[in-house]
Order: structure tokens, then C-alpha cells, then sequence
């Protein structure tokens, strides 16, 4: 049988392991849909460092390999032991003894010189990484690291001679590996670390520099070796981590490369599969038979059914792009009853491009193969290699057919087995889909921007003497944040609340215009840009912002008489730089403070689902309190702290409006105006404004110039100024009269004034 026939070949090429890799030549050229595979490198034999005797020591080829050590010498655990003093001031003191742990450690990288080590990883955390600019070593780790490279020259290293005596340490030469000294293990549990390493082994290797030297390590003569077709294939990594066969690798490199090997004339030859055929073999030459016998067919054709047919291929690897994890590349047929799956795992480090061509070619191969053939003939065509094409003259016309099996009986009929190629098979057809990429690195927790604002109430439910505060996360790995509070000059701080959703605050970089706030402002615009450039802003229909969308405060950092502003309009200038267009101005009774904007000021979204609200009574008012964002994951001492107090202008009842004043033939003046109030009215025709206040009640102010001439309370939106009043505050009946109208809250006393001359 083929198999036997092979091996032979291979034991004439070189002992024991020689005739190994002969056998597998015909397990290869003989591979069927689903064949029993030899065991080749797979990507979980490197994941874990390991300590333990009799362990494969691996082998690297290319510049793109990631690979655990092996622990092969350690002092073991070095305690020490610190004491303190805590307590005392007053109280009993006490003396606590904290124990740390270190240690000293070789790790075995692999067999044979490598051209360096670019990075290492312990419990998945980059301690090492010689490409960065500048390389980075955390020092802090270990007092010393020594990498060396496996050559013959090398020496003893001194940190184990150190420990064992000179003279008694071996130099490990022709191995890589890598000494740490004083490694702190306070990071890591108190224990040697996960520790990984990538492996540049040599830069530039081919899939025949591979081939060759697992030949060699067979003992099989180079001068018997044919690889040229693979010299121009670049090896980008090939990591061995286990005892495995020459069988097992070659069939990994083949699948990937698109290569058979097989034996002609002597020579052990590594052949592509797109290598034009060898010869041709006419349709008249291809039924052999005794001559007592009648004429067979000349090719016997069979094939294999559906449901043994693969549904979908999958080829598993080491991502060069995901740093050497794993990843997948599948292919699936969109037709077909079979629910079989063909899934391969190699060693050979590669890219998305690479390897989406290879699960392709999984696929197609084994479908397009299931029909094979039969044939015999005679000794004319003794010299037909096992694993070539040759043109074959058939009914269908002249085919080219691969032969996977040739043997030669005692009757000297040479009979082959043949299989149906269609070499579009290896040629990539569809693109490759790229594995998501992870940076393997936590993002900084990122600092937290904190916003109080003594602002004009905005919901009815937060109706209480508090104040409003929005967060904004500054870093891409915010996840959010503590808000702390001090009432004693920033000696102790207490937790305010906590929130992990972050706002688009931002700091103005044009200042608003004055406006009016009974109309739109079409003319103004806004420039803004974000704390966190991840953030946005999109524009609103003007429906949609009279309904209450797209609400800003604007003012100084200090949360004090800013204004609120409704826009509709937003276009993005830059990834953090926003300009808004057509306002709605003074909201919330916040006119006041139309125009008063800066540069530098502050941009606070008033989102319900970001604002937050705090209370601590009217007791509080106008204290000046400590307050500080403290993010996730950082030191709370670190957080930018900010001073703020709290003047209960939610309680604050809002400013009077259109004030008017009727005179009679007396010169009396009928003075009268409409509240406003700080709740919400329940809509047109649904009773009348809610007062929001325990009282109705009014301070009313009447000027002659700057100069306060007369102040009364009424409980009622109006006043009768009589003409005696005006004489007697000096004023002269009929001349205008200038007032300013309060209303009074139970709470806060006086609201924001209007103020009018009438």
C-alpha cells in the first residue's frame, strides 16, 4: 500500500526518524475529507509558563512568535518582614509587622540562538518592550534583568553563581533564556508570575529554512532535499512548544503554503500545488491488465456523498495582528445537506490576509476532491511521482488529475490512484475579515471634571433647598466616579454621591451676545469645546427644543448666575470644537444673565439623565464647601478639588413681570404685574399658575433716581400709588416712577427683581 511504499522511501533517507517523516509524506499526499491527522504544534502548548522536568523545550522560527518561560532555577520566596508604628496621639499605639515577597529566576525561552526579545508580559501586563521609543522596563519589578540570547559564547549568570557558587552553574549555551534578580511579587499574588515572551528568532525566515532544519534534525541528507519552491514563501513565526513529529509540522506548513512533499529519484522534493503538471499519460496507456483478463475501464471513477462532505472550514492561528492570540478565519458552503464542520489549528503565526485564503482553500479542496479516480498501467510509467499532476486524456477530454497513490504489483501493473483538481481552488477568492485587534493595555482611569451650579429649579420632584452637579470623564477608560465633600476646610472628606455617567461639559470659546429672551436669537452663535473629544452634540428640530431638548447652563466655574439656553443648531468644527446656532435665551428666569458670558466659562448640559442633585438644608447656604470628582480606580488625594456654596437659587422665587401703571385724572397710579412661579404650569386652560411659594407676597421698591424713597409688602400682584404717596416721597404726580418688585419665598426671602419704570 501506499503508506508502506512511502515509509520505505523514507527509511532510505535516513534512520528512524527519517523513515517518521517518509510515512507522513504518504499520510499528506493521501489526505482525504477527514483524515487522522499527526500531531503537530498547536497554539495552546505556549500559553502557560511551567516548570516540571521532561518538558519539550521549544523551538522558534521568524520574528513573530509569543511563547511562555519555563522556570528552570528560582531562590524561591524571600520574605521580608517591615514593622510600623500606627495609633498613638493620645491612644494606645500599636506595631504591625507587613511581610513582602520577592525572588530571583531563570526562565528557559527556547532551543538554539535567537535574534532578541522584544517584549515580556507577566500575568498579561507588558513589563518589557524593546521597540518603544523610548524601550520600556519597569524597573521598579526587579533590581536587574539579563537576556541572554542562546549563542555558544555565552557565560554563567552571575545573579545564579551568586547563589549556587562558581563553577557550579552551567552557561546553557545554544538555549535562550532570561534572568530577573530581586523580582517583587506584591503585583501578582505573591507568586511567580504567567511569564510570556515574544520571540524574534530571526528576521527574514522562509518556509524552506524550516523545512530544512527539521530534515536536519532527522538526520536526512540536505543533498536529498528539494526545496526551492518554498525559498521565496516568507515565515512571519513558527513556535514548538511540544514533542511532536516532522509528520505533524509539514502538514501545518503544507495547508498553510499550499505545498505537497513527495519523493522523486532519490530526492525528497517540496512541490506546490500550482507547479504545472509533470507529463502527460494518454487515455490508451491507462488500462493495464493481464493478458488473461479483459480490458477494465481505463479510470474508475467514485465519489463520496453529500452528507460526508464538510459544511464549513475553519483554520484557528496566531493573529500577528492580535498579538499571537488566537484567531479564526471560516469559510462556509451556502448549499449542501451536510452538517460536518473541518477545523484546523497551526502554530504558524499570520495575519487575516493570510489565513482567510487557507480556510478557503480547506473548504473547496475537500469538495472539489471527493471525486477520485482509478487506473492502471505499465512500467513505461514507472517514473509518475506521488503527489504531482500530470494531463491525463479521459472521456471528458484531457484533465489535470493529481497523483495521490501509486503502487506495483508482483504482475507488474502499476496501478494509481488519482484526484480531481481544479486549481482555482488555490487561488484566494474572498476577502480576508479582521479579528478585532485589543491593545492589550487598561486605559487610564482618567480624570474627573466636576460642575456645581447654584441654578433655578428645574423639575418639580427636586423642589428642596439643594443644588445640581454634573460629572464629565476626561479619558477614554473613565468608568466612572465618587463626588466628596468637605465641610471642614478639606481635613476629612465625606462621599457626596457616586455616578458613572458623564456628561458633554465644555468650556465656551466665544462668549453670547445680549438677546432677547421673549424671541428666538437667530443671530448669536456659541463655540464650545468638550472635555472629553469622545463626547457630542446634535442638533433639534425648534419643536423639539420648545418641548424642552438641547438645555445648556453657561457661566463662570464658580455654579453662580449663569444663564440657561436652549439651542437647535449644532455643526461640529473639530473632533472636540462644537458651534451653536439659534438660541432660545434666559430660560428658567434666567434673563439676568443674558450677556454675561466669558470666554473660559463653563458649558453644562442639563440632561436628566446625567444631572444630579444633593441637599443638605438651608442651614447650608452660603458656606463655602470643598467638593472633588474622584474617578475610579486613582487616588482620591490626586482629583482636582473645587470651593462652592450653595445660595438656594432653586428656592429663589423668579422676577415679576410686564409691570404696568394706570393714572387716573387725580395723578394716582394703579400699579400692577404678573407672577411667575417655579414650578411648571399644568398647561393652557388647566387653572391657574401654581404659586410655589407657602404665600402670596411682594416687596415692593419705589425710586426717585438711585435714591429709595418708599418700600411696601402687598399680598397681591398690584398697588394704588396715590398722588399724596408721590408727594410725600418727593416725586411730582404724573412724572414717570421707577420700581423694582421682589417676591417672597418663606424659605429663600427675596427672588430676582424685576425692575420698570411705569
Amino acid at each position: 500500500m501506499a503508506q508502506a511504499t512511502l515509509t520505505i522511501v523514507g527509511s532510505y533517507f535516513g534512520g528512524p526518524i527519517g523513515g517518521a517523516i517518509g510515512s507522513a509524506i504518504g499520510a499528506m499526499i493521501d489526505n482525504q475529507l477527514f483524515p487522522a491527522k499527526a500531531q503537530g504544534p498547536r497554539l495552546s502548548d505556549l500559553s502557560v509558563s511551567s516548570s516540571a522536568y521532561g518538558e519539550a523545550i521549544p523551538r522558534f522560527w521568524g520574528s513573530r512568535n509569543r511563547a511562555a518561560g519555563k522556570l528552570i532555577w528560582t531562590t524561591g520566596l524571600i520574605e521580608t518582614e517591615t514593622e510600623s508604628r500606627q495609633g498613638g496621639k493620645g491612644g494606645p499605639a500599636t506595631d504591625v509587622t507587613e511581610y513582602q515577597y520577592s525572588m530571583s529566576g531563570a526562565w528557559l525561552i527556547g532551543e538554539g540562538e535567537i535574534a532578541g526579545i522584544d517584549r515580556i508580559m507577566m500575568n498579561g501586563k507588558t513589563v518589557y518592550d524593546a521597540n518603544a521609543t523610548p524601550p520600556v522596563t519597569d524597573w521598579g519589578l526587579w533590581s536587574d534583568i539579563q537576556i541572554y540570547l542562546g549563542d555558544f559564547t555565552q557565560m554563567p549568570d552571575p545573579t545564579i553563581e551568586a547563589y549556587e557558587g562558581a563553577g557550579n552553574v552551567p552557561a546553557y549555551r545554544g538555549s535562550a533564556y532570561i534572568v530577573i534578580t530581586d523580582l517583587q511579587l506584591q503585583d501578582f499574588g505573591n507568586s511567580p508570575p504567567n511569564f510570556e515572551v515574544f520571540v524574534r528568532a530571526r528576521d527574514n525566515d522562509t518556509v524552506s529554512r524550516v523545512v530544512l532544519d527539521l530534515c536536519e534534525g532527522a538526520g536526512i541528507d540536505p543533498n536529498t532535499i528539494s526545496t526551492s519552491s518554498l525559498s521565496a514563501l516568507p515565515l512571519d513565526g513558527l513556535a514548538i512548544g511540544t514533542d511532536v513529529t516532522g509528520i505533524g509540522v509539514f502538514e501545518q506548513l503544507g495547508l498553510v503554503y499550499n505545498f505537497d512533499t513527495a519523493e522523486e529519484d532519490g530526492t525528497l522534493r517540496f512541490v506546490s500545488r500550482l507547479a504545472a503538471p509533470l507529463g502527460y499519460i494518454s487515455y490508451e496507456d491507462l488500462a493495464g491488465h493481464e493478458g488473461n483478463e479483459d480490458r477494465p475501464e481505463a479510470i474508475r471513477w467514485s465519489r463520496r456523498p453529500e452528507t460526508k462532505l464538510p459544511r464549513e472550514a475553519s483554520l484557528v492561528y496566531p493573529d500577528i495582528d492580535r498579538d499571537n492570540q488566537a484567531g479564526t478565519q471560516s469559510t462556509r458552503r451556502a448549499t449542501g445537506s451536510s452538517q460536518n464542520n473541518l477545523k484546523s489549528e497551526v502554530a504558524i503565526a499570520m495575519d487575516a490576509d493570510r489565513a482567510r485564503p487557507v480556510a478557503d482553500r480547506m473548504m473547496w479542496e475537500a469538495v472539489n476532491s471527493s471525486q477520485t479516480g482509478e487506473c492502471a498501467t505499465d512500467d513505461r510509467f514507472l517514473h509518475v511521482s506521488v503527489g504531482r499532476k500530470y494531463f491525463f486524456e479521459t472521456p471528458a477530454g484531457v484533465e489535470s488529475l493529481r497523483v495521490v497513490r501509486k503502487t506495483r504489483g508482483a504482475d507488474g501493473i502499476i496501478r494509481l490512484s488519482l484526484q480531481r483538481i481544479i486549481d482555482g481552488v488555490y487561488i484566494p477568492s474572498s476577502d480576508p475579515v479582521p479579528s478585532t485587534v485589543p491593545d492589550n493595555e487598561v486605559a487610564l482611569p482618567g480624570e474627573t471634571t466636576l460642575a456645581l451650579l447654584d441654578a433655578p429649579l428645574l423639575l418639580d420632584s427636586q423642589d428642596d433647598t439643594g443644588f445640581y452637579w454634573v460629572v464629565a470623564g476626561q479619558e477614554q477608560g473613565w468608568r466612572g466616579c465618587f463626588v466628596e465633600r468637605s465641610s471642614d476646610l478639606g481635613n476629612t472628606y465625606q462621599v457626596m454621591g457616586s455616578t458613572g455617567r458623564s456628561a458633554a461639559i465644555g468650556e465656551l470659546e466665544t462668549a453670547m451676545p445680549s438677546a432677547s429672551a421673549a424671541t428666538w436669537d437667530r443671530g448669536s452663535t456659541l463655540r464650545v469645546r468638550l472635555v472629553d473629544a469622545s463626547d457630542s452634540l446634535e442638533s433639534k428640530t425648534e419643536l423639539e427644543v420648545l418641548n424642552g431638548a438641547n438645555a445648556a447652563w453657561i457661566g463662570d466655574w464658580d455654579g453662580k448666575d449663569g444663564e440657561i439656553i436652549q439651542f437647535a443648531d449644532v455643526t461640529q468644527i473639530s473632533d472636540d470644537l462644537w458651534e451653536l446656532s439659534t438660541f432660545l435665551r434666559g430660560r428658567k428666569g434666567t434673563e439676568h444673565a443674558i450677556g454675561t458670558s466669558a470666554i473660559g466659562h463653563a458649558f453644562v448640559p442639563l440632561n436628566v439623565g446625567t444631572l444630579q442633585r444633593d441637599d443638605f438644608g438651608a442651614g447650608d447656604w452660603y458656606k463655602e464647601r470643598l467638593y472633588r470628582g474622584v474617578s475610579l480606580l486613582t487616588d482620591a488625594d490626586d482629583a482636582d478639588v473645587v470651593a462652592f456654596s450653595n445660595g438656594g437659587e432653586s428656592k429663589a422665587p423668579l422676577s415679576p413681570v410686564l409691570a404696568t401703571g394706570t393714572r387716573d385724572g387725580s395723578g394716582d397710579v394703579f400699579i400692577e404685574w404678573v407672577r411667575r412661579s417655579r414650578l411648571q404650569q399644568a398647561g393652557l386652560g388647566n387653572g391657574p399658575l401654581p404659586l410655589g411659594e407657602e404665600s402670596e407676597l411682594y416687596d415692593l421698591e419705589i425710586y426717585d433716581g438711585p435714591t429709595l424713597v418708599r418700600t411696601e409688602q402687598v399680598t397681591l400682584p398690584e398697588f394704588d400709588y396715590t398722588a399724596g404717596m408721590q408727594t410725600a416721597d418727593g416725586l411730582t404726580p404724573g412724572d414717570p416712577v421707577s420700581i423694582v418688585i421682589y417676591q417672597i419665598s418663606g424659605v429663600r426671602g427675596r427672588g430676582r427683581p424685576g425692575t420698570f419704570t411705569v
